[in-house]
């Protein structure tokens, strides 16, 4: 009697550690990007400033478009159509900090089911900040470049006075 006692409660124990840390399998979601942006595998997604998964695959379609592979939490299971996705950039310094940030569609919309897409009607690409410069003249360039080393100028040996102004701003 003890013996199935104890086999009991070791087969309950399994059974709720099955159920507590078993999970499922995650929801899967395609997007078609023109351009993945230095995006890599492993970035997050985001909904909202929350992570909510990963990326974990970015591959070339015959078309030339990214296609970026998202493992969602199972709790945002299923979006609906109407969601957006956009590479973000969470800084202007470095390389491969992106992510992607979705908006999620209307709830009442149909749903995307699990391994659905994200067609390019329904993705943004980032806009390197070297692509803005690149729509620039040479002689705005240089411009700038006035602009840009006038302000050095202007601060130098004035840190102090800059970071008491920053509180005006």
């Amino acid at each position: 009697a003890r013996t199935a006692v104890v086999g009991g409660l070791l087969a309950l124990a399994a059974l709720v550690a099955l159920a507590m840390f078993a999970g499922g399998s995650p929801y899967t979601l395609t997007a078609s990007f023109e351009n993945a942006g230095q995006l890599v595998k492993g970035n997050q997604v985001q909904v909202g400033g929350r992570a909510i998964g990963t990326i974990s695959e970015i591959e070339l379609a015959d078309t030339g478009e990214a296609e970026v592979t998202m493992e969602l939490e199972d709790e945002f299971r299923p979006l609906h159509r109407g969601t957006t996705a956009t590479i973000r950039a969470s800084s202007l310094s470095g390389i491969a900090n992106r992510y992607v940030s979705l908006d999620p569609g209307p709830d009442d919309a149909p749903e995307i089911e699990d391994g659905g897409r994200l067609t390019g009607d329904d993705t943004r690409a980032p806009v390197d900040l070297d692509e803005v410069f690149n729509t620039l003249d040479a002689e705005t360039r240089r411009s700038l470049q006035r602009v840009i080393k006038g302000s050095s100028d202007w601060y130098a040996g004035r840190a102090k006075e800059g970071k008491r102004s920053l509180k005006y701003f």
